[in-house]
């Protein structure tokens, strides 16, 4: 019989602890937003650089889902771009493929970018720019 009452004690004293810690600081509604600064450049035809030192909002929700904005988000946010999909204006300076054969190559820390603006999502210090490129 005393082993039923410690059994059930050590039992209901789990169940105790368990549910303290499941609900210990839980919100649903509770988010934070943790800021990312970055640094984006536009590299114009004459090898003039504007930048701009951005920072942008990553939303924590819950505890469980970050969303962190893209490039693309970003910028079109600030006013640096306006179109989604192919970049033809950056800072209000339009490039045409057609007439000169010129576009604005998206780099990541200076490098070429394998995903476009909208497909990459802002990193801590990491420099994003669109250059001036003659196909």
């Amino acid at each position: 019989m005393m082993k039923n009452v410690k059994l059930i004690s050590s039992l209901f004293l789990m169940i105790a602890v368990i549910a303290v810690a499941a609900f210990t600081g839980c919100d649903d509604n509770q988010t934070t937003d943790e800021p990312i600064t970055f640094k984006f450049e536009m590299v114009d035809k004459d090898e003039n650089i504007t930048s701009w030192d951005i920072t942008a909002t990553q939303t924590n929700h819950d505890g469980k889902q970050v969303s962190t904005p893209s490039v693309g988000e970003v910028l079109r946010e600030e006013g640096i771009i306006e179109e989604k999909g192919l970049i033809n204006t950056v800072n209000g300076i339009t490039l045409d493929w057609e007439t000169d054969k010129a576009y604005w190559e998206f780099q990541v820390d200076g490098v070429y970018s394998m995903t476009g603006v909208d497909d990459t999502s802002v990193k801590e210090g990491v420099v994003y720019a669109f250059v001036y490129t003659k196909g």
